[in-house]
């Protein structure tokens, strides 16, 4: 290894302490070892710095091995955990009475007595504070104590993921004023270990849980819904691979049962190669943990194509979101550990074949889907970022993990914002989307915007992402969508802002609003997305509160006319009601487009992209196949009719080819690629379809059923696509193969679906629009 001061020789190199007495001779153990040795390496690799490690004489062995010159290695004594974690946190060594420029504890940590210029503590998660009885007596009554008071003491504060700098600033507020998220990487370190197998998994179709055996980490929860899962698919094992849990533990006498009845099988520690290995050859990968700081096992699950089935825990569906640009992603879908029959259905979903991988196969590592990404977030970025947050000297609240764009000079650079809706990303839904988009554009148009929404769980705080300010209220409870959140009602009292936006209809909202009675925004405007089709009988009682909030708001935003016509409860309002249809960057959408396609383009091609449900028009997509047996189809989109897609003759000889779910830029591709863009939604539960949007925007026609709602306003029939009766599927299939045939009639399609997306789907038209409602202009 070449001299580390060497790098560079035209100024100090910054001398770095890092405690590491957590790591052994190996290397090995969970989330937090692998942090501290990645984030080691790589803070070892940048020039200027001088990277020293504090360890144990087994750390030592693992240090040297990864090339730290023997003169920045400093041996702890050898000691039981407790004792190390005083020699830590009071500096009683005489390497914490030398000069540092950072001293950075990496697990709860840091010196109380130490010389140096700055003290970093690395915030994995909130266990100690949230869940302490998931630790023996000694460290719930001495080592809590000492992690507040590290927390105090440190001058910068990381914070793993978002979820974690939230719950740390509900537990220590003044957390907030020092801390900012370098978030881990989205997995990828498995990704240049070549896999081995591991032999009592081979030919087997199992479900894969990583993670000890502590009580938060929820196997009793797994093993307590096997049964029921194994009566329903006979042949499917239970893998659990990890360490022996720390502290108290919880599903082992559950899961030596499923193990003796040759139900699971318990691995323990495993090789990082037999972990890539189990993750990839997984029919799914299971995760119902109660609490995670990240979830790195969701990340590198999903990274390899193993489908994911998570608990609502905002750490872990933050941490899916990091591998959603990865070409090759696994699914992911999170369900309240409190519905186990949503579980068991949901796995047995996955069980149904045909199964991802073969029993035994792995995935190449010269596949595309290893290889191929939208972006790429590694550790040297995580040691980057670091380094960047120890420098700064304005770092309060910042995500240094995302770069926000210049906001352009505006009127609107005093005006502030609030919205209001039952969830906000990384919940995903039509509805979310709408909020964060508004809400972003917004912010980039220089609108102190900010959004109120439930907390996943009985999380809370408020936090800054992607330039909007988050205030996130504590759900005490869910009655199957609608979260039961009273801490809105008090929100909408301080949230102070020019306008307040509430996105309808949503009891928790509604019932907020109201029972605030007075709320400090000078307008108030309720944007109605679609008429309620389910709950039925709760929409019945609470309908003369929606009428008198109505009646209170200074306008009503609705996405098109037809949202009007086919409700029972706006008409009432119209000279409140403004038409807002719903925008695309359509610059950077059809830039995206101009990346390869995923198919073949030498013909051309039917393109169907949603969930594959009933709503969507599944049923009715396959008549029209079958009407139209020369046509080539492509699937985008998953779901639980998949099998149905799967099944059909036309899928079997290779007239429809299923894609699962694509990246942006291989949609866009796939989009502009496409001859007609099938939308088959054939009940009113589809408001507007902005796949039509997209696809128009890339100058795609589209052929849809004439449904009462927004869908047919945004498709004008011969003008963009053609609109049939509602389902007619002889004259879908008609359509569409009179645009296949017909060079003219198609040019002349694509050209109006150009132009209507152009006049009326542009993004900023569409801010400028919500802009004027939301002022009175």
């Amino acid at each position: 290894m070449t001299d580390h001061r060497s790098r560079n020789s035209a100024l100090p190199s910054l001398q770095w302490l890092i405690l590491a007495s957590h790591v052994d001779e190996a290397g090995a153990g969970g989330g937090i070892v692998r942090y501290t040795t990645e984030l080691i390496r790589n803070l070892d690799a940048l020039p200027g710095i001088d990277v020293h490690v504090a360890c144990t004489k087994q750390g030592a062995a693992f240090f040297g091995n990864m090339g730290i010159e023997k003169d920045r290695i400093h041996v702890l004594p050898t000691a039981h955990t407790l004792a190390l974690s005083v020699i830590e946190r009071y500096g009683v060594h005489p390497v914490f009475r030398r000069r540092w420029d950072v001293v950075h504890g990496v697990k709860h940590l840091v010196p109380k007595h130490v010389r140096a210029t700055i003290r970093v503590l690395t915030v994995h998660d909130t266990i100690l504070l949230d869940r302490p009885q998931d630790y023996g007596w000694a460290k719930r009554i001495l080592l809590q104590r000492r992690y507040l008071a590290s927390i105090a003491d440190a001058e910068r504060l990381i914070c793993i993921s978002q979820a974690t700098a939230d719950r740390l600033r509900e537990r220590v507020p003044e957390s907030a004023e020092k801390s900012a998220v370098v978030r881990l990487v989205g997995a990828g370190t498995l990704d240049h270990i070549p896999p081995e197998p591991l032999e009592a998994l081979l030919g087997k179709r199992f479900a894969l849980v990583v993670g000890e055996a502590s009580p938060r980490k929820n196997l009793r929860f797994v093993a307590t819904i096997w049964p029921e899962v194994r009566a329903r698919v006979p042949d499917a094992i239970l893998a659990v691979v990890g360490p022996t849990g720390w502290g108290s533990v919880s599903g082992t006498e559950e899961l030596g049962r499923l193990v003796s009845a040759g139900l699971a099988v318990e691995l323990g520690h495993v090789s990082n190669a037999e972990l890539r290995w189990a993750y990839e050859n997984a029919s799914m990968t299971l995760s119902p943990s109660l609490l995670e700081g990240f979830g790195l096992p969701v990340a590198e699950a999903r990274r390899a194509g193993s489908p994911v089935i998570s608990s609502s825990d905002p750490a872990q569906i933050e941490a899916a979101a990091t591998v959603d640009g990865y070409l090759g992603a696994g699914s992911f879908v999170h369900i309240p550990v409190s519905d186990p029959a949503a579980w068991t259905n949901a796995i047995v979903d996955l069980f149904t074949p045909p199964i991802r991988h073969g029993s035994s196969q792995t995935v190449a590592d010269d596949s595309p889907t290893r290889n191929e990404t939208q972006f790429e977030r590694t550790w040297a970025t995580v040691a980057q970022e670091t380094l960047a947050m120890v420098r700064s000297s304005d770092f309060t609240n910042t995500q240094i993990t995302g770069a926000s764009k210049e906001s352009p000079s505006s009127p609107a650079d005093n005006v502030s914002v609030v919205q209001a809706g039952k969830a906000y990303t990384p919940r995903i839904g039509g509805v979310e989307s709408v909020i964060r988009d508004i809400a972003v554009g917004l912010a980039h148009r220089g609108v102190r915007s900010t959004v109120i929404a439930a907390g996943e769980g009985k999380t809370s705080g408020v936090a800054e992402e992607d330039g909007v300010r988050v205030r996130r209220v504590r759900t005490i409870m869910r009655a199957r969508s609608v979260p039961f959140a009273p801490a809105m009602i008090r929100a909408f009292r301080c949230e102070a802002g020019d306008a307040l936006l509430i996105h309808e209809p949503s009891v928790i909202t509604m019932l907020a609003y109201l029972l605030a009675r007075r709320t400090p925004h000078r307008r108030v405007v309720v944007w109605w997305h679609f008429e309620v089709t389910r709950q039925k009988m709760l929409w019945v009682l609470v309908r003369p509160l929606m009428h008198r909030m109505l009646d209170r708001a200074d306008a009503i935003i609705t996405a098109t006319p037809h949202h009007v016509s086919s409700s029972g409860v706006l008409p009432a309002y119209a000279d409140k009601i403004s038409y807002i249809p719903f925008g695309i960057d359509l610059p950077q959408w059809r830039e995206l487009a101009t990346t390869q396609c995923p198919v073949r383009t030498d013909e051309p091609f039917v393109l169907f992209v949603g969930r594959l449900v009933y709503y969507k028009g599944i049923p009715e997509f396959l008549k029209v196949v079958e009407l139209l047996p020369t046509t080539r189809f492509v699937v985008v989109g998953a779901g639980p009719l998949e099998p149905l897609v799967r099944g059909h003759a036309a899928y079997k000889s290779g007239r429809i080819e299923l894609l699962g779910r694509l990246s942006e830029e291989q949609l866009a591709s796939v989009m502009k690629a496409a001859r007609v863009f099938a939308f088959s939604s054939a009940t009113e539960t589809e408001a507007f379809g902005i796949v039509q949007s997209q696809a128009m925007a890339l100058g795609t026609p589209v052929v849809g059923f004439d449904l009462p709602t927004g869908t047919t306003w945004v498709n004008r029939h011969d003008v963009s696509g053609v609109v049939v009766p509602i389902g007619d599927c002889g004259a879908f299939a008609e359509a569409v193969a009179n645009i296949v045939a017909d060079d003219a009639y198609y040019a002349r399609l694509s050209s109006g679906a150009t132009k209507r997306a152009n006049d009326e789907f542009d993004f900023d038209r569409y801010i400028d629009r919500v802009l004027d409602v939301l002022l009175g202009a």
